[in-house]
């Protein structure tokens, strides 16, 4: 069985004691861990640390650190996800699954059929909610990097906020291209990086679409059968995954 994992934004060194934070101590008391119990912490920058448990007489728990380690399980690339913002259960499926898949940084969209939209207050909350999720499923799935969740914004802000390229529009589009187009997966090794975008429930609104291409994505297509927003992305990034290996 699988030691359990915490998130810990503190200095991790070995054969050093350190005071948990809150959180990670909610968490070790809901699971009802006892002392000297071995756990694994890290730090969101690929930092892992082993640790044995010990309790002050407070409740406050302390993690005597035996060693640490740099261990990436990272994809061999770069890879964002630019997702139109879908209904709060999508995202939060998308959000999970992206970081299980090894998705580096995701970029929610506000598009013109979206569903979904957000004042800037409801924008702040959903994106901290985000970003315990992420925080959640790295803990569950191994990844000791996080993956970075941007605040929710408009199509243009997008494009400007988009630094891997290529880029791939997912989009009904007449003249799309396959996934694994050899053309396309050559740039993809060749920058170590690349994106995927995909729309709201409704999907794009051609001059949205035309924003994407103009900027130059490559239009992609996933099949013959249409795909759920939520499913859409996460079938790309799987797919890239198995084809650049």
């Amino acid at each position: 069985m699988s030691l359990p994992r915490f998130f810990c934004e503190i200095p991790l060194l070995a054969n050093t004691k350190v005071a948990l934070p809150d959180q990670v101590n909610h968490h070790i008391r809901v699971r009802r861990l006892k002392a000297g119990q071995e756990v694994v912490l890290f730090d969101g920058s690929g930092v892992q640390a082993t640790a044995l448990l010990e309790f002050e007489k407070s409740g406050q728990a302390i993690a005597v650190v035996s060693d640490i380690a740099k261990i990436d399980r990272e994809l061999p690339y770069r890879l964002t996800l630019v997702q139109g913002i879908a209904s709060q259960d999508r995202m939060d499926w998308v959000i999970e699954k992206a970081v299980e898949l090894g998705v580096t940084s995701l970029i929610p969209v506000t598009a013109h059929r979206s569903t979904v939209k957000l004042s800037h207050d409801r924008a702040a909350k959903r994106t901290a909610q985000w970003q315990k999720q992420v925080v959640a499923a790295s803990e569950q799935c191994g990844r000791n990097r996080l993956m970075q969740i941007h605040a929710p914004c408009a199509v243009d802000e997008a494009i400007a906020s988009v630094s891997d390229r290529p880029m791939l529009l997912c989009h009904l589009h007449s003249q799309t291209l396959r996934l694994d187009e050899p053309s396309v997966l050559e740039a993809i090794r060749s920058a170590k990086a690349a994106s995927i975008i995909v729309g709201p429930e409704g999907g794009w609104e051609d001059h949205e679409a035309s924003r994407w291409l103009d900027a130059g994505a490559y239009p992609i297509s996933l099949g013959q059968r249409v795909l759920r927003t939520e499913t859409a992305g996460l079938v790309a990034v799987a797919g890239l995954s198995w084809l650049i290996g």
